[in-house]
């Protein structure tokens, strides 16, 4: 169980974690988020009923899918793309993980099958607009752009929340965002 809901053969959830942290240029340890958030999820603590008392394992059940590991950010996106596809038609996804890139390979894996509007509440100090960081347009730092300029999340869907620090090159971009709210 993982926050009082049970798992299934035959499960509405796929949960998946994505042991990322390559492209975080401060700290590492990310990568190790997936298997302590199960840990820390499946205590007896947690009951199958929400705040309006609603039970949840009577709605939901999940599969876990595992935990996705690579050697590069490529391997990472297609791996994602892999397993979510496995699953795709009538499931919600968790993802769990990595540093924030892996936020432009769950979009684009979601992408792959789905074809509505998807809305993104993208929580963060930094917008992550970079063109590129460092040399990478698949930074951490450009995370955003990627997923705005490749379509994967209109920006009239995409709420900023958190930011503190804007930087000069994303500015520009930011403006357009802002402006299509």
């Amino acid at each position: 169980m993982l926050f009082g809901i049970p798992r299934s053969g035959r499960p509405n959830l796929a949960l998946l974690g994505i042991a990322w942290d390559g492209s975080s240029s401060y700290r590492r340890g990310a990568a190790a988020a997936s298997p302590a958030l199960r840990e820390a999820t499946s205590s007896r603590l947690y009951n199958s009923y929400s705040e309006d008392l609603v039970n949840l394992a009577a709605k939901w059940s999940y599969t876990d899918l595992g935990d996705v590991t690579a050697s590069s950010y490529r391997e990472v996106v297609s791996a994602v793309e892999e397993k979510a596809a496995s699953l795709r038609r009538g499931r919600l996804f968790i993802f769990l993980g990595g540093d924030h890139s892996i936020t432009y390979a769950t979009l684009r894996a979601l992408r792959s099958f789905y074809r509505g509007r998807l809305g993104l509440v993208y929580l963060d100090a930094h917008p992550d607009l970079y063109e590129e960081y460092e040399g990478d347009r698949y930074s951490h730092a450009c995370t955003l752009r990627r997923i705005v300029e490749e379509g994967l999340a209109d920006p009239r869907d995409v709420i900023l929340a958190g930011v503190r620090a804007a930087t000069v090159s994303s500015d520009r971009i930011a403006l357009r965002l802002s402006a299509s709210l």
